[in-house]
């Protein structure tokens, strides 16, 4: 009882920013963990980048920081499906580590549970099936698919077969006569 009585004086004198500080944050951090589940999944979804429709993976924004702030949160956020249902691809070079691309966009679309998934699509020639592999397993979510590509021949390989819940496409391919993107 001496010691809480001692920190108090520290504190109220003014004494030492370090333990006042520390103790802020304690406080902050206790409030944060009782959070509820649904509480933090909504602060989650507001926290998802506004500027674009689909999320690019990066570790600097979220959804996948949400993942690297503490083990609560990596738990809530990736069985929080709708965190997890945009998507941008990129697959343009066979120099790329196929594994731990397939692995991140794979972890990702799994997450995504039984989502809608709404995905933009840019592929190489050299990358369609690999892709085609990857999606495989989410063919019945994808309800929205934007397909980017160097030429019309290669954004029309892309497409996948078989889409029973797509609502929405979008072809995009750039015209090699006058440099132009063409859209469908």
């Amino acid at each position: 009882m001496d010691g809480v009585k001692n920190l108090h004086q520290q504190l109220v004198g003014g004494q030492d920013e370090t333990i006042h500080s520390t103790v802020l944050r304690r406080g902050y951090e206790s409030a944060l963990s009782r959070l509820p589940v649904e509480v933090l999944c909504q602060i989650f979804v507001l926290c998802l980048p506004a500027e674009t429709r689909h999320f690019r993976i990066s570790s600097k924004l979220a959804p996948i920081l949400l993942t690297r702030i503490c083990r609560r949160w990596r738990e809530v956020a990736v069985t929080t499906p709708s965190l997890w249902c945009r998507l941008y691809v990129n697959i343009l070079s066979d120099r790329e580590d196929w594994r731990k691309t397939t692995l991140c966009y794979g972890l990702w679309l799994q997450w995504s549970r039984e989502c809608p998934l709404s995905l933009a699509i840019h592929c190489s020639q050299n990358g369609a099936a690999k892709l085609q592999r990857l999606l495989q397993p989410y063919k019945t979510q994808i309800t929205s698919l934007q397909l980017l590509s160097e030429d019309a021949a290669i954004a029309a390989e892309l497409l996948l077969p078989d889409l029973p819940a797509l609502q929405k496409l979008k072809l995009q391919w750039r015209d090699s006569r006058d440099d132009e993107v063409a859209t469908v």
